[in-house]
C-alpha cells in the first residue's frame, strides 16, 4: 500500500456498527457473510477474512461452520504465520488485543485484503491504571503499579514525551532499555495509544489497526452511546450503521428491541433503595474483615426474592448473579452460591440458556478519568444511565429468554434507580 493510498484511506476511516438485538443471530449473520463471500477456489482470489468474538467455544463453532483456521500453540505467533499464509482466521478478543506492529505490519504488506468482523464490542478506551485491561498470562504488565514519580523518572531520563496538548505518550526510540520495570510501557505503546490524563493512564486502541483492514465490522447491540462510538467520535472515524435482515446484513439502522419482553418478570420489592450499589458501594461496604447491615440484607432480599416471588414450580438452583469482581466471595453464602456467579459485563455466551433467575447487584458507572477525558478532549458528554442500562440487558439475555421456550424470567435488580431504567425501557414501544 503506497503512502498516498495510507493517507486517502486514513481520511475515509469508517466502521461498520452492525447494530442488533441479542437473540437476532448475529453470529449466524457473521458465518453467513464469511460463506458467502469467499467463492470456490478462494486461495487464487485475494479477500480473506479475521473473526474475533469473545469466547474460545465461539471459536471452535466458527471455525467449524467457515473456512477459517484457528491459531494453536503459541498464539500470538501462529496467527502471525497465518495473516502471512493468508488464512482465514478466527481468533478471541484477548488475541486480538495484543496484536503487535509487527503483526499489523503482516496484515498491511501481505498480499491479501482482510476484511474485520468482530463479534461483540471489544475495550477501545479504558483507563488502565484502575482498570486492569490487557493482560498477557505469560508476561503480566506492571504499568498498572505505575506511580506519579515513575513517569517524573521516565520524563526526566527522556525515555518518553508527552504532548502538551493531546497529552499522547510517545517512547524515545534512541533509547535503550530492555527486560525491566518500564519496558513494560515501551511494549504497551507497540500496541495502544497511552495518554498521562490526571491520575491516570488512558489507553486507546491504534487507529492504524482499523487500516490494516479493508472493512471493519463490529457486531453489538445498543451502540450509538458506547464506548466504541464515543472513540470514534474521538479518532474522527465514520459510522455506518447495519442491520440484519433474513440473517443478511444489510445497511442502515434500526431502532429494535429484543423478543419476548413480556417474558420479564421484574422484582418491585427493593428495601434498600438509598444504596448505589456502585464500585465505590462495594468498597465502602465489604472490606476484609468487614460486610455491612446492607450489604448482608442485599443477599437475604435476593433469597426472599426466590422464595417469595419466583413460582413454586421454577428450579430456584437455576440462576446467576454477578456483582463486581472480587467481591464475590464476600458476599457468597447460604443466599448465593459462588459458582453461579459471572461477570456484570458478559456478553455473546449460550452458557446460562437454561436458567431463569436472574440477580443483578451493581449499578455501573464511567470511570470518572475516562470521563473527563473525552469531556476535555473531544467534548463527549457519556451517556452513564445508557452504558448502564445497556450492560445490564445483555446481562439478562443469557438466560432462558434468549430461547423459543415459553418460560418466564424472573429479575432482582438490586439498584433502584436502574431498576427504573430497566423498568421503563421494557414499557417504551
Amino acid at each position: 500500500m503506497t503512502n498516498e493510498q495510507k493517507q486517502k484511506q486514513h481520511q475515509q476511516l469508517v466502521l461498520n456498527f452492525l447494530d442488533a438485538p441479542t437473540g437476532y443471530g448475529k453470529t449466524t449473520a457473521i458465518i453467513n457473510k464469511v460463506n458467502r463471500e469467499i467463492p470456490e477456489g478462494y486461495f487464487g482470489n485475494p479477500k480473506r477474512f479475521l473473526v474475533v468474538t469473545p469466547f474460545k467455544d465461539e471459536v471452535t463453532r466458527i471455525c467449524k461452520e467457515t473456512a477459517c483456521t484457528a491459531p494453536i500453540g503459541n498464539k500470538s505467533k501462529d496467527i502471525r504465520t497465518l495473516f502471512a499464509d493468508g488464512e482465514n482466521i478466527c481468533c478471541t478478543h484477548s488475541l486480538f488485543n495484543l496484536f503487535s506492529t509487527e503483526t499489523l505490519e503482516i496484515i498491511s504488506t501481505g498480499g491479501y485484503s482482510y476484511s474485520l468482523i468482530i463479534d461483540e464490542e471489544i475495550n477501545v478506551i479504558s483507563d488502565i491504571m484502575s482498570n486492569k485491561t490487557i493482560r498477557n498470562k505469560e508476561n503480566p504488565s506492571l504499568i498498572e503499579s505505575y506511580s506519579k514519580k515513575d513517569f517524573e523518572i521516565l520524563i526526566k531520563q527522556e525515555q518518553i514525551s508527552i504532548d502538551p496538548l493531546t497529552k499522547k505518550i510517545s517512547w524515545n526510540d534512541d533509547y535503550s532499555y530492555d527486560d525491566g520495570v518500564f519496558d513494560d510501557l515501551r511494549k504497551r505503546l507497540e500496541i495502544a495509544d497511552l495518554f498521562r490524563f490526571g491520575s491516570g493512564l488512558i489507553q486507546m486502541v491504534k487507529r492504524e489497526l482499523w487500516e490494516c483492514f479493508n472493512e471493519v465490522t463490529i457486531c453489538s447491540y445498543r451502540m450509538k452511546e458506547s464506548y466504541l462510538a464515543y472513540y470514534c467520535r474521538l479518532s474522527n472515524i465514520g459510522i455506518n450503521y447495519q442491520h440484519i435482515e433474513d440473517g443478511v446484513i444489510v445497511d442502515g439502522y434500526l431502532p429494535l428491541k429484543p423478543k419476548k419482553l413480556d417474558r420479564i418478570k421484574l422484582y418491585p420489592d427493593q428495601r434498600n433503595k438509598e444504596c448505589s450499589y456502585s464500585k465505590y458501594w462495594y468498597q465502602q461496604n465489604i472490606k476484609k474483615d468487614f460486610i455491612s447491615k446492607a450489604a448482608k440484607q442485599l443477599t437475604a432480599d435476593f433469597r426472599k426474592f426466590k422464595e417469595t416471588f419466583v413460582p413454586k414450580g421454577v428450579d430456584k438452583s437455576l440462576y446467576f448473579w454477578t456483582c463486581y469482581k472480587g467481591y464475590e466471595k464476600a458476599l457468597a453464602g447460604k443466599n448465593l452460591s459462588k459458582n453461579k456467579w459471572q461477570p456484570c459485563n458478559i456478553k455473546a455466551t449460550n452458557k446460562l440458556v437454561a436458567c431463569c433467575i436472574v440477580g443483578y447487584f451493581v449499578n455501573r458507572f464511567a470511570n470518572v478519568n475516562v470521563k473527563r477525558f473525552l469531556k476535555d478532549t473531544g467534548g463527549i458528554i457519556v451517556n452513564e444511565e445508557e452504558l448502564a442500562l445497556s450492560e445490564l440487558i445483555q446481562f439478562v439475555w443469557r438466560s432462558n429468554i434468549r430461547t423459543d421456550d415459553l418460560n418466564d424470567v424472573y429479575v432482582f435488580i438490586a439498584a433502584d434507580a436502574l431498576l427504573n431504567n430497566f423498568s421503563e425501557w421494557l414499557k417504551d414501544e
